[in-house]
């Protein structure tokens, strides 16, 4: 499994349960072992223009495209 540092910019793709998020940008907070999630801060949830933060399955296929290192 590759390893996405905290701080990496990502675009969020493929999530069934909140497509509401697809397309939306975020930044890896960080990656919980015990979950095996990675705690990530997604920016301009709904009309709101809001941050929420959620956590994301490092094993969901294309749930989430790298923007940079």
């Amino acid at each position: 499994m590759e390893y996405i540092e905290p701080g990496t910019a990502i675009t969020i793709h493929g999530l069934n349960a909140r497509p509401d998020l697809n397309g939306l940008n975020g930044v890896v907070l960080n990656y919980i072992p015990a979950r095996e999630r990675y705690h990530v801060k997604v920016f301009a949830v709904g009309d709101a223009k809001e941050e929420e933060e959620i956590f994301l399955r490092h094993t969901l296929k294309l749930a989430y495209k790298l923007v940079s290192n």
